[in-house]
């Protein structure tokens, strides 16, 4: 009987399988491997993690902001464990 193979934990907390788990990587060194790609990553966070919210914000908007705050995180946390891959 064949093994399973048991997969890997993406950091956004979805296991998937080996093979699905290494094009995401491979896909996201790629993207952002070129300076290119690190001035993008740097946009985002411009607009988003480096944004104070004051007090005058709805809840709404905080919301939005918080859900942009996340996938910005993800895009960094998936380009930092592609890295990590490749180095070794």
């Amino acid at each position: 009987m064949a093994q399973k193979s048991e997969g890997a934990m993406g950091p956004d907390g979805i296991k998937r399988s080996q093979t699905a788990h290494k094009m995401i990587l491979e896909v996201f060194d790629e993207t952002f491997k070129p300076e290119c790609g690190h001035k993008v990553i740097d946009y985002l966070r411009s607009i988003t993690t480096n944004v104070a919210a004051g007090p005058e914000v709805s809840d709404a908007h905080l919301r939005h902001l918080e859900g942009q705050r996340y996938i910005v995180g993800l895009i960094n946390k998936w380009h930092e464990t592609a890295i990590k891959e490749r180095r070794g």
